[in-house]
């Protein structure tokens, strides 16, 4: 009889700090990522790469997982760097095949269809920033800032690093008619904010996400532990 995987229970350990929450825009590469050092940061994808200083990497795509669960990764531009199985941080996932493998390397929570405060449960939104947003709530964050949260094209780039598969149409891309098809996640998070007294900062300079209050990088650094 197999045993039912108990999903993980999200601890408040990061109650009464700040959350910085790393997408892959590439407006990330443009700040002095080194002034994260002492703050709480989750890192979205691929920002497990950026530095010792990302806490945790929460990812939600099984192909991203099995492409990054290896010590040494080689890029399609020739870049060489450390994969996913040395990340020494915490390795987050709400997803449900890391659960089925039962992988002791990664911490698994259920998908809630919508913002989730149950520990052990989390808003998927179809977008590891926006799910990243109610893991930092269930960890005890009330502050979150949203780094690389672009929401748009830079010089014909969506992301900060180069891919390790055929890129997608994103969500955002022009001539897409449906628009950006992210942008209701995001709704259901803002109304999650003013109904549970939590704020959510955007720092990217180039968002083009307008739902949450704009705020320069270096003054959420100054202001927020």
């Amino acid at each position: 009889m197999e045993v039912p995987y108990k999903h993980w229970k999200t601890p408040r350990i990061w109650t009464g700090r700040t959350a910085y929450i790393i997408g892959g825009g590439p407006s990330i590469l443009e700040i002095d990522l080194g002034l994260l050092k002492t703050k709480r940061v989750i890192g979205c994808n691929d920002a497990y790469l950026l530095g010792s200083f990302v806490d945790i990497c929460y990812f939600g795509d099984w192909e991203w997982f099995k492409m990054h669960w290896k010590t040494d990764i080689v890029r399609p531009d020739g870049s060489t760097h450390k994969g996913f199985k040395c990340f020494k941080g915490l390795r987050v996932t709400s997803n449900s095949n890391l659960a089925k493998i039962k992988a002791p390397c990664v911490k698994v929570m259920a998908r809630a269809s919508d913002f989730c405060t149950i520990p052990g449960m989390v808003f998927w939104g179809s977008n590891t920033g926006v799910s990243s947003i109610n893991l930092a709530y269930n960890l005890g964050c009330r502050k979150m800032v949203l780094l690389g949260f672009d929401m748009q094209r830079v010089d014909d780039k969506t992301n900060w690093h180069s891919p390790l598969r055929i890129p997608v149409a994103y969500p955002y891309d022009e001539g897409r008619p449906q628009g950006n098809t992210w942008l209701p996640s995001f709704d259901k998070i803002l109304k999650a904010s003013e109904q549970m007294n939590f704020k959510v900062y955007n720092a990217s300079p180039i968002s083009k996400l307008e739902h949450f209050e704009k705020i320069e990088y270096k003054d959420a650094i100054n202001a927020f532990n």
